[in-house]
């Protein structure tokens, strides 16, 4: 060789080196899998009803609050006798769907028992109940 002659070396059949490609595919895919997000939007579908139906709701709409001290519907303190011959006044299966619901609100330290029987006095009555559920606040 001469001087200024550079020795070239020649590798085994002159293909490139691929492993590194395949390394960078798999990063890739596992990149694309983790920034991509699967989770679907859970929500219900409503009807908001307009304010003058609200305000038509309201007045007639009472709601049935049990307490450990008796059932209330309305402002007044009734049995459940009475209550149930309210509900049979009110002639909640010829109504539409909508104005069947029958607000119910049951305070702390009701007996299991009175809650179901309102329960089920609304639904015997053709209503449907609408329950009341306080959330957040003190003591939660």
């Amino acid at each position: 060789m001469q001087k200024g002659q550079k020795k070239r070396m020649r590798r085994g059949g002159g293909y490139p080196e691929l492993t590194s490609f395949s390394d960078i595919a798999f990063l890739l895919i596992i990149y694309f899998i983790l920034a991509t997000s699967f989770h679907q939007q859970v929500g219900l579908k409503t009807d908001i009803p307009s304010g003058q139906q609200a305000k038509e709701a309201k007045a007639e709409e009472k709601t049935v609050m049990l307490r450990p001290d008796g059932l209330f519907y309305g402002d007044r303190q009734m049995t459940f006798d009475e209550f149930r011959g309210e509900l049979a006044q009110l002639d909640l299966p010829a109504r539409p769907a909508e104005q069947r619901v029958v607000q119910f609100e049951a305070k702390p330290g009701v007996l299991w028992q009175e809650y179901y029987e309102v329960l089920a006095a609304i639904r015997g009555s053709g209503g449907e109940p609408g329950i009341v559920m306080e959330t957040g606040g003190k003591g939660q």
